[in-house]
């Protein structure tokens, strides 16, 4: 199965009125969506548009799709920010009947802002990977990391896969006794793995965090009942270093549980949403 992301062309940010886009996506953001994902969806609208970088050459590769929203009325300010949030719920809600790709929400920061019309308030468990995952330098060609994608697909589905089942085991059993089991150390050699081929393509990488809210309240997840407790357990949290070859100094594992608006379409699915920045996490030199 094909992995997308559907995200914003920035960073949002909560202001007195409502939201706003703080900031602009960096050319390391999109070459971490084009490493990690193979579809990403950057909506845009009829009312102000945000280019992003390398937008021409993503598009002509079929690696980004932008497609227009419309809304109606006038618009200033801190509604800008919220026609972006509503455009990227509404194509969400489309793009997640599409069985044939795992798709998921995503926006760059520390949370994920949703228009109150289509979220709703659950208990999640989140999980955050700091300092984890190699990123080509924003100087890379696009066709590179494509080329790299090819070659090295199997380490990159390897590793979606063991996070996909770490997710799974730590909805089953959200407790430290995690970093002795035998998903979180093939966890470890599957980041080892990356990094290594990472190192052998490409003369300079960064790293970036990447965090998921898990949902309590899956179909498949049989803690409906227990979410409540489940979060007073992990309010203060847990965290797991990565120990392997080339991790960054502090690299880790972190789970915590939390009360937060999540997207109702997704309320089926393992992951509810993705938040991404750039690491604070030192580099082994």
């Amino acid at each position: 199965m094909q992995r997308g992301l559907i995200t914003v062309a920035g960073n949002i940010k909560f202001q007195m009125q409502g939201c706003g886009l703080s900031s602009n996506l960096t050319p390391e953001d999109i070459r971490f969506y084009l490493m990690y994902w193979d579809k990403i969806i950057i909506p845009t609208n009829n009312l102000i548009h945000f280019g992003i970088p390398d937008e021409e050459d993503l598009i002509s590769s079929k690696a980004l799709w932008r497609p227009r929203t419309s809304h109606v009325g006038r618009f200033s300010g801190h509604e800008l920010g919220e026609a972006i949030i509503k455009g990227q719920s509404e194509i969400a809600e489309l793009m997640l009947k599409d069985s044939k790709t795992d798709w998921v929400v995503h926006q760059t920061g520390n949370q994920i802002f949703l228009p109150k019309k289509t979220s709703q308030y659950n208990n999640t468990i989140r999980v955050d990977l700091s300092g984890v995952l190699p990123v080509p330098s924003k100087d890379t060609n696009i066709n590179e990391i494509l080329e790299f994608k090819e070659k090295r697909g199997a380490e990159l589905e390897a590793l979606h896969s063991t996070l996909d089942e770490l997710y799974k085991e730590i909805l089953t059993s959200p407790d430290p006794s995690l970093e002795a089991k035998s998903i979180f150390s093939r966890l470890n050699k599957e980041i080892e793995a990356l990094e290594r081929v990472s190192g052998e393509k490409y003369k300079k990488t960064s790293k970036f965090d990447l965090s998921v809210e898990l949902n309590l309240n899956g179909k498949d997840i049989a803690m409906a009942g227990a979410s409540g407790a489940a979060i007073d357990f992990l309010s203060n949290g847990f965290t797991m270093p990565i120990a392997t070859t080339l991790a960054a100094i502090g690299a880790c594992v972190k789970v915590s549980g939390k009360s937060t608006n999540t997207f109702s379409a997704a309320d089926e699915r393992l992951k509810l949403g993705y938040i991404s920045k750039a690491s604070e996490v030192g580099l082994v030199q």
